[in-house]
């Protein structure tokens, strides 16, 4: 668990006030959006925090609920409509949603920072989910909101199993989605992509009904 503030964090946090750790949720499903979140890095650090992939679902919802009681968070949903597009496009646009809403001195990204333009001093950690304690709490509200996000869906495409998949297409889920169809909710050139890959033929796809 991360319990204080990293490196980078407490050398940025000497020189400007307000520095945000920004990550995100779903990136890489087939079903369901993206969720960008961003936590400000307070001076006094809350709560031990870790990545959001090592916790279990009671370490998620207790963190993130003390980080909503404790610290600024936001986030922003990218629709799967967009993400089917272009995805890191469409991540990045939501991105400068959250950096305009927040208007931060600095910015932490895990892994990358925005290629084009971007009016923010931004830096991209690697493993920084693992590292700095903005990123990894920001890793934690885009889990739990993009989780529940997924919940919601199930109960509305209930034959898909998006509580245990969570909208990834291993095996089950591609299965799935050659049986019932495709819905608005899926990434469906990522579908046809994988499909091709497998040999299948796309118009063997019809719609969800």
């Amino acid at each position: 668990m991360i319990n204080e503030k990293s490196e980078i964090e407490t050398k940025i946090q000497k020189s400007f006030n307000k520095i945000i750790g920004i990550d995100e949720s779903g990136c890489s499903n087939f079903v369901g959006p993206v969720v960008v979140a961003a936590v400000v890095l307070p001076d006094t650090i809350p709560c031990p925090v870790n990545d959001c992939k090592q916790l279990t679902d009671n370490q998620l919802q207790k963190i993130y609920q003390t980080l909503r009681a404790t610290v600024e968070c936001h986030y922003e949903i990218v629709p799967a409509s967009e993400c089917d597009k272009e995805l890191m496009k469409s991540e990045y646009n939501h991105i400068k949603k959250l950096c305009h809403k927040l208007n931060p001195e600095v910015v932490l990204i895990d892994y990358h920072s925005i290629p084009d333009k971007f009016h923010y001093l931004q830096y991209g950690v690697e493993k920084g989910d693992q590292i700095c304690w903005s990123i990894a709490a920001a890793s934690v509200v885009a889990k739990y909101i993009h989780d529940d996000y997924m919940k919601r869906l199930s109960t509305k495409y209930p034959e898909f199993n998006l509580v245990s998949n969570r909208g990834s297409m291993g095996q089950q889920l591609f299965n799935l989605t050659l049986e019932h169809g495709l819905t608005p909710e899926h990434r469906k050139n990522w579908v046809y992509s994988m499909a091709k890959k497998r040999g299948i033929d796309i118009s063997t796809f019809k719609s969800y009904k």
